[in-house]
């Protein structure tokens, strides 16, 4: 199977299974997609569930934040507006999918458990659990678990099961699945994440902010297209601010000051959310990754046994690389095979920032390329145009460790409805993307119609 034009823009060069696709349909409602955040402390999100407090002493309130249909930015400032606080109150451990029912940890500071009770916002319900002395952090986030539902799948049961089956079978084999940065990173419909990111990074934040105005969405109404169209003509952000819709909330924020400054594109961009600027640069960061897992593999190095010159790294019981990486040696090649065929330890490449060094050997070779084709080196990431986005680097199992928790359920649509429905349970390290696992099964043509 050869990606889809989506898959090849964002950096996703291959299939790791060989199997045919179920094809199949995914969030006819978020419901049909269900995340629940995993903690060290070995804590689910639970809705209505019972938690015993670590300590019930603390400026830090604790609870369960469940939205339908949000991304996890919209819900924290829904909730912070409803509450009359700073959105600086509220803290989480890790980003959710939007168009999902998604159930995760969150911390509000300075606020009595009463104020949640009953509290009634769109899209959003809390659940107070505890008192913490400190806020949530992405350090204490493991994992998620998932159940999904793929719908309308064209294919007779029998058929439908022995491609399930294949299909799994060679994931568990490989201990998991590559562990791309998935569509949500980049923006599925409009894949522009990463480009913008790579402007701010190179310093032309006048392309960063007119690619964030100008370039449409695949979902948008036509009327949309129009107006972004009549501004790439006359570059007019006073009318521009006047026509586009509220909705459209990030472009209005650029679009006010860039009518009142029109060539100040630095400051128009320093408006936007702090944790927005941060995911462009990040997302620029995950394609390069993308590329270069995805080279390691047409070049033919494997993705379970280290080479030389490889780095490798220790992993935690979900599958996470704790600690630093080494270099694999000719005297530590037999204890790092053994460990990684264990399961604990993994090859890991560079999510490339201002601190990362390449590899030293044929792995090493495929970053330089990847970097000089990008036209960049480390020092972008120090990010002149912007000295307080300066991105540091790390590095990311190229295998995200993938553990089906159920049987995988098959079942007749509902009356009226055509073909079969399979529930899929998996759980996956943080960081890693339920819609990687789900493109193996389903291997659609077009993504952008068959997940979202």
């Amino acid at each position: 199977m050869i990606p889809s034009d989506l898959e090849r823009r964002i950096g996703i060069g291959f299939y790791s299974t060989t199997s045919q696709g179920i094809g199949g349909r995914l969030r006819q409602t978020p419901d049909d997609f269900i995340v629940k955040e995993v903690l060290a402390n070995e804590m689910i999100a639970e809705p209505g569930g019972q938690y015993r407090a670590q300590r019930d002493t603390g400026g830090f309130l604790v609870c369960i934040l469940e939205k339908r249909g949000l991304d996890t930015f919209t819900a924290i400032r829904r909730i912070a507006e409803k509450l009359n606080i700073g959105e600086n109150r509220i803290d989480f451990a890790g980003l959710k999918d939007a168009n999902a029912l998604t159930y995760q940890f969150i911390t509000i500071q300075r606020i009595r458990p009463s104020k949640i009770q009953g509290l009634q916002i769109d899209g959003v319900k809390l659940q107070s659990l505890y008192r913490s002395n400190r806020p949530i952090t992405s350090e204490e986030l493991v994992g998620n678990r998932f159940k999904i539902s793929i719908q309308k799948i064209e294919l007779q049961k029998k058929s439908l099961r022995r491609r399930i089956d294949a299909i799994q079978t060679e994931i568990l084999r490989e201990g998991g699945i590559p562990n791309f940065f998935g569509y949500q990173r980049f923006g599925t419909f409009r894949p522009i994440t990463h480009t913008v990111g790579k402007s701010i990074l190179i310093g032309d934040c006048r392309q960063a902010v007119l690619t964030y105005l100008l370039e449409p969405n695949l979902k948008e109404k036509p009327y949309l297209s129009k107006i972004r169209g009549e501004l790439s003509d006359t570059m007019d952000f006073e009318k521009a601010l006047r026509v586009f819709p509220k909705k459209l909330e990030y472009e209005r924020i650029l679009l006010s000051h860039l009518s009142r400054r029109p060539n100040d594109y630095v400051n128009a961009i320093r408006k936007l959310p702090i944790g927005l600027r941060r995911l462009f640069i990040h997302a620029y960061q995950a394609y390069l990754f993308n590329r270069i897992l995805s080279e390691r593999v047409r070049c033919n190095l494997s993705l379970t046994e280290a080479e030389t010159g490889d780095r490798v790294c220790e992993l935690d019981p979900y599958g996470n690389p704790k600690g630093t990486p080494i270099k694999v040696d000719q005297e530590n090649a037999h204890t790092v095979s053994e460990r990684i065929d264990k399961g604990r330890m993994g090859i890991v490449l560079p999510i490339l920032g201002f601190d990362t060094s390449t590899s030293d050997n044929e792995q090493g070779r495929i970053e330089k390329r990847i970097m000089k084709e990008e036209r960049i080196q480390n020092e972008v990431f120090l990010t002149p145009a912007m000295p307080e986005m300066k991105a540091y680097g790390g590095y990311r199992t190229v295998i995200a460790k993938t553990r089906m928790i159920a049987k995988l359920e098959i079942r007749k649509e509902p009356l009226k409805r055509a073909g079969f429905m399979v529930d899929v349970r998996f759980s996956l390290p943080k960081g890693s993307y339920a819609t990687v696992v789900l493109r193996e099964f389903m291997k659609a043509d077009d993504p952008t119609k068959a997940m979202y």
